[in-house]
């Protein structure tokens, strides 16, 4: 093995290790083990790349955001996603807090903050009313039993 091929190598495990250790401290790794992802899929995805803010450092990631009538899916992109695991939150566990720097809201799940682009926060409040009300089906009443 070469010596830019052992430095990559290393590099790699450095990073993914400061990944993994950043998303056991700010929370989101504990967030997923308090609310683990269902088996279905989300009915519709509200943003497929939005960069929230997550804990109260200033750590950043791009994160996948889907809803159904059950509540809402976060789920961290490619590569980061084999660090971090998708976590499911149900509507009952959802709070949002005023608005955040940056164009953000907190997003509080549990205990587990993200701050998430306000646009997406509406979106999100937007998918609660709509579920709510009845104006979205879920895929197993559109499609029978089983997902």
């Amino acid at each position: 093995m070469s010596d830019s091929n052992r430095i990559a190598l290393i590099l790699i495990v450095v990073v993914a290790t400061f990944a993994w250790v950043l998303g056991w401290v700010s929370g989101w790794r504990s967030a997923a083990r308090a609310f683990p992802r269902p088996s279905h899929v989300p009915t519709i995805w509200l943003d497929k790349f939005a960069i929230c803010v997550v804990g109260n450092g200033p750590m950043k990631i791009p994160v996948r955001v889907g809803a159904d009538p059950h509540g809402i899916f976060l789920s961290a992109v490619f590569p980061l996603s084999l660090l971090y695991p998708r976590i499911f939150a149900p509507w009952d566990a959802i709070e949002f807090h005023g608005p955040r720097w940056f164009n953000r809201e907190d997003l509080e799940i549990g205990g587990f903050e993200i701050a998430v682009p306000r646009a997406l926060a509406g979106r999100i409040k937007e998918a609660r009313a709509m579920f709510a009300a009845g104006a979205i089906r879920d895929q197993e009443d559109e499609f029978g039993a089983g997902r």
